[in-house]
């Protein structure tokens, strides 16, 4: 069905995107506080490919189509965690945004594909603006790591950060006109 996308129907999808995703997030710092008592390379490389298998399967569930979108969020979110760890040794923390940022981008790109968007443009503008405005609140957020306690983490403090993170992409993301969209 061919429709422009109601202000709505963007608020639900990217509220649900957002609360699914930071449910997933929160338990993969659970995962990480109770599992691994150091990081490890590969661990964080699943991480990745799993949270943006999560965030593939939102970005492809308003077209319809939400295995597609978890298949491309996986190799997502396996290219940006090996990014992170290629530019980690020369950004260290500074190259967890540049990963976040260049997700994002690459999520509006499937969204496009998964939509039958027409403009590539359209696409990349959504991928920057999404990346720009998440990648900062994931920034503002950051003190959950960068002060990581492991046996004092609040579990609830970090659903809320992590929603705060999610939420300006999947705003993005989901906002404005799209040609093959589905209602919730």
């Amino acid at each position: 069905m061919h429709h422009v996308v109601s202000a709505e129907d963007t608020v639900k999808r990217a509220l649900l995107g957002t609360l699914v995703l930071a449910a997933v997030a929160t338990t993969g710092d659970w995962i990480w506080a109770t599992f691994l008592s150091e990081h490890v390379v590969a661990a964080g490389l699943l991480h990745g490919a799993l949270l943006c298998l999560a965030m593939g399967a939102m970005i492809g569930l308003a077209p319809g189509r939400p295995a597609v979108g978890a298949a491309a969020g996986l190799g997502i979110g396996f290219a940006a965690a090996a990014l992170y760890y290629l530019l980690a040794p020369m950004l260290r923390f500074a190259a967890m945004i540049v990963a976040w940022f260049s997700l994002w981008v690459m999520l509006a790109v499937v969204y496009h594909r998964l939509t039958n968007g027409t403009s590539a443009a359209l696409a990349a503008t959504r991928g920057i603006l999404a990346g720009t405005a998440s990648g900062l609140a994931f920034y503002l957020v950051s003190g959950m790591w960068t002060e990581w306690s492991p046996q004092q983490i609040n579990y609830a403090d970090h659903f809320v950060r992590w929603a705060c993170a999610f939420a300006p992409g999947f705003a993005v993301i989901h906002g404005g006109r799209s040609r093959a969209s589905n209602a919730l």
